[in-house]
């Protein structure tokens, strides 16, 4: 394919979704003005390889919706400037008179506004899109502040997040990678301690490899600069920089039951590998996010 960014209405079942579309060699990626979030990344088999299906790295949920501002279950949301529940430390920086009227979703401020395109190039070796927004009303600092996201597709795709200012924020970008059944899935190489959010505790593994079961919702401190999934005979290889984090997770049987946007037969076809910032120093954000396909 001619390497390309072609803006598109509408992604699978999410129409009238503002998109751009991004070609390079055999890939593709779409990524949505909503959230920045990227709904697509796949691979086209070659000339010598096509009786072989294409191949998708990212899952989208077939329910997930976007109007009446609600995040897009799937591919990679942008967490942002908080993660998960926001942070008690984050909370009283709020002037307390003010937290109680605060509307402080999960994961942050971004997952539900429309970015705008500030770059586009096209090169031999690549092609990128840059989004951007700015946001004035972070509850702990007056001034507006502009995010910034690269999504860049060349043989593997790189996605970086950054904030110039030197603020307090946490951020993560929270890939949902297609598989083929989360309970044959390993992850490695891992750290030996982790926070287990299901059981709420600090816990210890006697192995580097993680295998997803059951609920799963670990966060790994210091994680590799590269991790590996190894599904079945296939691997991809996740890079990550400016993190200090990993977050692994599938919310398995029953979680998924309560979910509006997990059906029911789908949430063996995902797991989650986040990689994220968490220190709450105040410091610039730069976080990056490479998807490697072997």
């Amino acid at each position: 394919m001619t390497p390309s960014i072609t803006p598109i209405i509408g992604f699978a079942h999410l129409t009238d979704l503002p998109c751009w579309e991004l070609t390079y060699g055999n890939a593709s990626v779409v990524v949505s003005a909503y959230g920045a979030h990227v709904l697509h990344y796949g691979l086209k088999p070659s000339a010598q390889q096509k009786a072989e299906p294409s191949s998708t790295q990212l899952w989208l949920s077939p329910t997930a919706v976007w109007q009446g501002q609600q995040p897009i279950r799937g591919g990679v949301p942008i967490c942002w400037p908080w993660f998960g529940k926001i942070d008690p430390t984050l909370v009283a920086k709020i002037d307390p008179q003010r937290v109680d009227g605060l509307k402080l979703p999960n994961h942050g401020l971004v997952r539900t506004r429309l970015w705008q395109q500030t770059d586009a190039v096209i090169e031999a070796d690549n092609v990128r899109i840059e989004l951007s927004l700015k946001v004035d009303d972070i509850p702990w600092h007056p001034e507006p502040v502009t995010l910034r996201y690269q999504v860049r597709l060349a043989e593997q795709l790189t996605l970086t997040l950054s904030c110039d200012a030197p603020i307090a924020q946490q951020a993560a970008l929270h890939s949902y990678f297609a598989v083929s059944d989360s309970r044959t899935v390993q992850v490695k190489p891992l750290p030996a301690a982790y926070y287990d959010k299901v059981t709420d505790a600090q816990c210890l593994s006697q192995s580097e490899v993680l295998q997803f079961v059951g609920e799963t919702d670990r966060v790994y401190p210091k994680t590799a600069d590269t991790l590996t999934l190894t599904d079945h005979a296939t691997q991809l290889h996740i890079s990550q920089q400016g993190h200090d984090a990993s977050v692994l997770w599938n919310p398995a049987a029953e979680k998924a039951a309560a979910s509006s946007d997990i059906p029911a037969t789908q949430w063996a076809e995902f797991v989650c590998i986040e990689s994220a910032r968490l220190t709450l120093d105040a410091a610039p954000l730069s976080l990056v996010q490479i998807i490697r396909p072997q």
